[in-house]
This record gives structure tokens, sequence and C-alpha cells, in this order.
């Protein structure tokens, strides 16, 4: 059960980690070693390189490499949906958060979603309020992430698409709509806003950037956006 486990998230990360080619060479360099040996019987890898493959498919399968919003971008357009993710970098300056997108409006065209996802990045001002599951529009510009150029570089798309996120919005103004919220969604609202409130007591003895770095400690390294000196060491 273990190694059969064990073969199941190596074909997940292989996928995911774009590297299908050497793991698969070298895991089949390992079963033949065993069958050579004789460490296990036949019929035992033969299960073990079905596992292999069944996750390789399933996992690329679930992924996709471009979706509807990503062929759309770069274009100045309104968006319409949810957020899905805690703002980070609260309560000013550029904080970032996924958008569940159920509506984009663009040259007088408009188009409707289901389960396609973005990154919206918006400069924070003090009198903002948005949270998580608000239902909002957005007005901003849709664009494509900046793609690794050469291999040891960050692909920042990569990383979006783990998140099943394909594109970028960048967003300049805001407008919040009225929708009923399930109770799931009610329960972890209640959630982050007591989180706001402890963070908000930390605030009122605390000055930049032992406020931020106590934040981090307390709620994970983006609760307060620290300053850049501070996230560089």
């Amino acid at each position: 059960m273990l190694v059969t486990t064990g073969i199941y998230i190596l074909a997940l990360f292989s996928v995911l980690s774009k590297s299908l080619l050497p793991i698969t060479t070298l895991l089949m360099l390992v079963f033949f070693v065993c069958l050579w040996k004789d460490f296990f019987k036949p019929k035992y890898v033969f299960i073990w390189v079905m596992i292999f493959c069944l996750g390789v498919i399933n996992t690329s399968l679930r992924l996709r490499d471009v979706d509807e919003l990503l062929s759309l971008s770069p274009i100045n357009s309104k968006i319409v949906g949810t957020i899905v993710s805690i703002p980070q970098g609260r309560p000013e300056g550029s904080a970032k958060f996924y958008f569940d997108v159920d509506r984009i409006s663009f040259q007088g065209v408009n188009k409707d979603f289901t389960n396609e996802k973005v990154l919206v990045s918006y400069d924070f001002s003090p009198e903002d309020s948005l949270n998580i599951y608000d239902y909002c529009e957005f007005e901003g510009r849709l664009s494509v992430p900046f793609k690794a150029g050469n291999p040891s570089q960050f692909d920042y798309g990569n990383y979006l698409q783990n998140h099943n996120a394909h594109a970028v919005f960048y967003a300049k103004k805001y407008s919040i709509l009225s929708k009923n919220l399930s109770i799931k969604q009610k329960v972890l609202r209640k959630i982050n806003d007591y989180r706001d409130d402890i963070l908000s007591v930390h605030s009122e003895y605390l000055k930049s950037p032992n406020l931020e770095i106590l934040g981090g400690i307390v709620f994970g390294d983006d609760a307060v956006s620290p300053p850049k000196e501070i996230k560089k060491s």
C-alpha cells in the first residue's frame, strides 16, 4: 500500500513539475531492476505501472494550459464574480486575491463563465473594505502572466496554473454587489473578521516592521504585507 501510494504521488509530482520524461525513465529502470533481481512479483510491477499511468492521465486531464479568459488577454474589461481568497497585503498597498469570474464585459460584449478564476491585483487604501466571499465588479485590465525566460527563472504562469488560474487582472476600481452567502461562507467570513480584529489590536501597539513580522508569525507571511527590505531579508 505504501509503495502504491508513493507511485501515485510520484505521478502527480512528475506532471506538476513538468518532469514526466526523466521521472518515467528512472521509474521504468527501477521496475526493470526489481524484475531482474526478483524483488517483486511481475503482477505487482504491472499494477504499479498502471497506477503511475493513471496518476499521470488523471492529473493531466485536470490541468489546463489555457482557459477562455487567458485567450481574451490582454484587454481592458470589467469582471463580475466572487472573491475566493483572503486579500493579502491590507490595509494599504498592493493586495492580491483569487477571484471566481462569473461574467466579463469588454467592447460592448458580455460573456458568462463557470469555473474560471483569475488573480486580481488591486492597490488598497485604508478605506477599502474588500473581504473574502464579497460579490464584486472590478474594472481594469486582464493580462497574461509573465513566463520564465530561462530554466532557472520563476515562472509566474505555472505558479498560477497550479492554483487553477491562468490570467491576472489589474483592477483600478471596484463596487460590491449584493448576493446571499451560504452557511459555510458566513462561517469562514466570521473567522476572517476575527483574524482582522486580532491584526487591528496588533496595530495599536506595534509599528512597522514589527507589526508585519508578528502578523506573519501568527497568520502566515502575507497576513500583513511586509516592507520590501523585510521580505527580502
